[in-house]
């Protein structure tokens, strides 16, 4: 490898352990919101939708109008658990699940987010694993997930996380469908 590569590669990791040795690191926690986690899941929610305009599924505009009651209905339905990350009391990421076919135990893995300014803890990594414990103590065997067939990297962090790409599923004609299968 060339020197001038190898400064590269030392400057940027140099930097990137500046950035991130330079914030307080709490460990990362994730549970199941409630009530009580209205205005995180509010700020984090409107944080993803600004961050990736496209990749939701719904706009900031129409999260924006929502009532307090259709905020607090996310939170208080059982069967759609969304679940926080937190890094001490700041959300760092979120991610939904509902099961969409009681017969075969299908579930749908949505609204997956997490800041990158946390990538080194793996935030969103975290959440797909307990997404997937919940589905499996809900009895479920499969989890799908959906995501904009323009964003390739995404299928690539996801084949990485032991999803699959099912060619041909799409939905919308805009959303390719990936699935895994955890009954193994």
């Amino acid at each position: 490898m060339p020197y001038r590569h190898l400064f590269s590669f030392y400057w940027y990791n140099k930097n990137m352990e500046e950035r991130f040795s330079t914030r307080e690191k709490s460990p990362i926690e994730i549970e199941i919101a409630n009530k009580g986690d209205l205005e995180n899941y509010k700020s984090i929610l409107k944080e993803a939708l600004r961050e990736h305009v496209d990749s939701f599924g719904r706009k900031l505009e129409d999260v924006e109008k929502r009532s307090e009651k259709e905020w607090t209905d996310d939170l208080e339905n059982p069967e759609e658990p969304v679940f926080l990350a937190k890094s001490g009391p700041n959300p760092v990421g979120m991610v939904g699940i509902f099961e969409s076919d009681e017969k075969h135990k299908f579930w749908n893995i949505i609204s997956l987010y997490a800041k990158k300014d946390f990538a080194d803890q793996f935030v969103g990594k975290k959440l797909v694993k307990r997404a997937e414990e919940e589905i499996i103590n809900r009895g479920g065997k499969r989890a799908v997930l959906y995501f904009r067939g323009t964003k390739k990297d995404l299928q690539s962090y996801y084949e990485r996380l032991g999803f699959k790409l099912i060619p041909g599923a799409t939905h919308k004609e805009i959303w390719e469908r990936m699935e895994k299968d955890l009954s193994a």
